[in-house]
């Protein structure tokens, strides 16, 4: 069937049969929306970097052997006074409670921090009885020894209930915290105590299992000390939940900020109708999207604005061109008949257009970003059938009583369609003069684009009063750090003279090399060294670890004796110099800490989770958006049988493109995780814009009018354009209240980008057409269409039978 009969059919069916088409849509619409039910957010490591890349992999084999991330409880206080007879019973008792939780993976608190203090001294005599023999000046390495076992002495009976003894245990000759208990004493008010989650678990079961914490901690009343809960599973449950909670409440506000633009820039009867279209469109397109496995993340949440701001778009501009000639005097059949078949065909343009350039997201190495591109490609189609479809149905079931206005003989243009004649009919010189400093501008944009940042910082993700947030830099403010690198130790034995000395030397040198970053460190040998104060070995480590409680082996050991983990406290840093760290340390690794033969190291955790994420949206951003450009042009380079006039649309696409980049670099504006997204957004809605204005030019070009008339006329679709752009961009500026920074840049940006993208169409679009129309002289209308190629009612105006032959036969 060709595509000009099936708009005929469909206008044929909308008017004989509106009930029907109706309740068909709305089957179809309930049909789809069905799968909101089962809506879920996907928020596993998987959906952030490629499953089948080796950090991924990596990340699996590590977290199954050591576990997730951890929550942090930070008890500040007299650590001595931790272990009272009041308290101490209360601790061991939390730290064993904790254990239980589901979620929990292992903990390591004051209680198991000090017991293991204690059993450590039942094998130190023979360990430093070893390690003399290895000591450089055995009579200093003794005399600092011997200084230690007096005050051993003085401490009185080795138990964790005697504060005396406790004190010795933690602190030094000196009064200072002794370095070997710095990771669960950072100084002398505090105490941490590290519960590490289940491996592989998603942001949800993170988010669970830190609740669940946060309960059982406040369970607990310890006398003299605060507590408090925090860790990066509760920020990543922050970042989600404000999302989650973000699209729904904006979306709202959304809502209203497009009630106002349509009641006040669509002076048509019926102006809200496009809010229920759209509200349709949305519903089945979600569902859909959930009913064939498309997976919804923190990336592809950012979908429903798009779809709500999309929907109103397409709704409006099929609207618009009812009401047009239901005010040129047609009756509401022919108003929906000839509104049908002159836009379903240009609309349907812009879909794949549109289409095309979304599909230029699956390119991305980052899978929520590809969900992204294939959710709206689907939703960009239903968007356009409901677009098609709804309003004609119901305006011709709430007009068909309502008598044909005889045509007005002249119509006063409104303020909006003044605006647009003037934007679209420019002189010459004026235009030629826009169009270069338009290429000037978007050249720079795209040379720019690639340099604006992109903010990796996860903390300035979330509002900076979230209590996530504070908990954090007061945990940070205390020990200097709140998040962890992890290098994972692999050979046949891990506890071999050779791997034990490497994997001393190699976290000595880190913290030489980068102390402003690694804070300290955390492995089987550096305990050890804590004991025998010498570089230690095989023996000393699988000595210690016999001794160790089961939290703290499996934390530092695998069962099996072949891998082990050296843990690395970060300084405040973001994600892109977390990755910059990370490229440091790979490359020692390949030099001069390169470890023996028949070793690995490799850096996992969400730390490098993190960094491959960002990597992923920084790589080809700028190839997403010169590739989504292409698609759109590739498409309506074949579509117009490879005669170069069909990219006409693509030039003012292309400028808005650039242009629109210039501004967000000039204005300053950091990109996210979801800005980065923007550019194939752009594209889309200026490929419409573009579309429909050459649709409608060609149109009037076809009725008999010279290129001059015809570009003329393209003001009065200007309401529409300005309606719906205008709705497009208030509904994402709308975004710029939210709390949420990155709901609240990604609405700046897209609104930016709609602007820009309105203008250059209108501006550009125009003059365009005119200068590349190799038939300058008025073109012959053909004849009229018999009678029978449209069913009218008896008293069908000549002009509107006119007009759909002519738009059925140069579609």
């Amino acid at each position: 069937m060709r595509i000009r009969t099936l708009w005929e059919q469909l206008a044929r069916s909308i008017v004989r049969r509106p009930v029907v088409v109706l309740a068909t849509a709305a089957a179809v619409i309930v049909g789809l929306s069905v799968g909101l039910t089962r809506l879920e957010f996907r928020t596993d490591q998987a959906a952030l970097i490629d499953q089948d890349s080796a950090a991924y992999k990596d990340n699996l084999r590590y977290q199954d052997r050591f576990g997730g991330e951890g929550m942090l409880v930070l008890f500040t206080g007299d650590p001595v006074d931790l272990f009272s007879a009041e308290n101490l019973p209360k601790l061991e008792a939390l730290e064993d409670e904790l254990r239980d939780t589901p979620g929990v993976e292992t903990v390591v608190g004051p209680h198991t921090t000090m017991s293991f203090a204690i059993d450590q001294l039942s094998v130190a005599p023979e360990l430093i009885g070893k390690a003399f023999s290895r000591a450089p000046d055995p009579d200093a390495y003794g005399a600092a020894l011997g200084a230690d076992l007096g005050r051993l002495s003085a401490a009185g009976e080795a138990s964790i209930d005697n504060p005396d003894y406790v004190r010795f245990l933690l602190f030094d000759a000196d009064g200072e915290v002794r370095a070997g208990q710095r990771t669960t004493f950072p100084d002398g008010n505090h105490a941490l105590l590290a519960a590490q989650l289940t491996g592989n678990a998603s942001i949800d079961e993170q988010a669970a299992a830190a609740k669940a914490i946060e309960a059982v901690v406040s369970s607990y009343d310890f006398g003299g000390h605060e507590t408090l809960v925090t860790g990066s599973p509760a920020l990543l449950d922050e970042i989600n939940r404000s999302l989650k909670g973000g699209m729904g409440s904006l979306g709202g506000i959304a809502l209203v900020v497009m009630l106002a633009v349509l009641w006040l820039a669509f002076r048509v009867r019926w102006r809200l109708l496009p809010l229920a279209v759209m509200a349709c469109g949305t519903a089945a397109a979600l569902g859909g999207a959930v009913l064939l496995g498309i997976d919804l993340s923190i990336v592809t949440i950012s979908g429903l604005p798009i779809f709500i701001g999309l929907g109103v778009d397409f709704a409006i501009q099929l609207h618009n061109r009812y009401a047009e000639q239901r005010a040129e005097g047609d009756s509401a059949e022919q108003a929906a008949t000839v509104a049908v078949t002159t836009m379903a065909g240009p609309l349907t343009v812009a879909m794949v257009a549109g289409a095309f350039g979304f599909a230029a997201l699956r390119l991305s190495p980052v899978p929520m970003i590809q969900d992204f591109g294939l959710l709206l490609c689907l939703g960009v189609v239903i968007l356009v059938a409901a677009a098609i479809v709804l309003p004609a149905t119901v305006l011709v079931l709430a007009d068909r009583n309502r008598p044909a206005m005889p045509p007005a003989a002249t119509t006063t243009p409104g303020l909006i369609e003044r605006g647009v004649a003037r934007m679209a009919g420019l002189s010459t010189r004026v235009v030629v003069g826009i169009l270069a400093v338009g290429v000037v501008m978007a050249g720079a944009g795209f040379l720019v684009e690639g340099k604006t940042p992109i903010d990796t910082d996860v903390e300035h993700w979330v509002p900076s009063d979230t209590a996530a947030l504070g908990d954090l830099d007061q945990v940070r403010s205390v020990t200097g750090f709140s998040s962890q690198m992890s290098i994972m130790v692999e050979a046949d034995d891990v506890t071999s003279d050779a791997v034990v000395e490497w994997m001393y030397r190699f976290q000595t040198a880190e913290l030489e090399r980068h102390g402003d970053q690694l804070l300290s460190s955390g492995s089987a040998p550096s305990v050890a060294a804590g004991i025998v104060r010498l570089a230690p070995t095989g023996e000393d480590v699988r000595t210690l670890m016999d001794v160790a409680p089961a939290d703290i082996r499996t934390t530092l050991l695998s069962e099996d004796g072949k891998a082990a983990n050296v843990l690395f406290a970060l300084g405040d840093m973001s994600l892109s110099e977390r990755g910059d760290l990370t490229d440091a340390i790979q490359r020692d690794l390949r030099g001069d800490l390169a470890p023996p033969v028949g070793v690995t190291a490799t850096p996992a955790g969400l730390a490098v989770i993190g960094t491959e994420l960002v990597r992923g949206m920084e790589s080809n951003r700028q190839t997403l958006t010169l590739a989504a450009l292409a698609f759109v042009a590739l498409f309506l380079l074949v579509r117009g049988r490879l005669r170069a006039r069909s990219l006409l649309p693509v030039v003012p696409v292309a400028l808005a493109v650039g242009i629109a980049s210039l501004v967000i670099w000039v204005l300053g504006y950091e990109l996210t995780p979801l800005t980065t997204v923007a550019g194939p957004l752009v594209i889309a809605v200026a490929t419409e814009f573009t579309v429909l204005l050459e649709a409608r030019y060609r149109e009037e070009r076809a009725r008999g009018r010279t290129p001059a008339e015809a570009s003329a006329t393209l003001p009065r679709i200007g309401r529409a354009f300005v309606a719906s752009g205008l709705t497009l961009a208030g509904g994402f500026a709308a975004m710029a209240v939210s709390p949420a920074p990155l709901l609240r840049d990604f609405g700046v940006v897209v609104a930016i980008d709609v602007v820009v993208a309105l203008v250059s169409a209108l501006v550009i679009m125009p003059p365009l057409l005119r200068w590349t129309d190799d038939k300058p002289e008025a073109m012959s209308p053909p004849p009229p269409v018999p009678e029978t190629k449209v069913e009218e009612p008896p008293k069908a105006h000549r002009r509107t039978r006119q007009l759909v032959a002519h738009a059925v036969t140069h579609r």
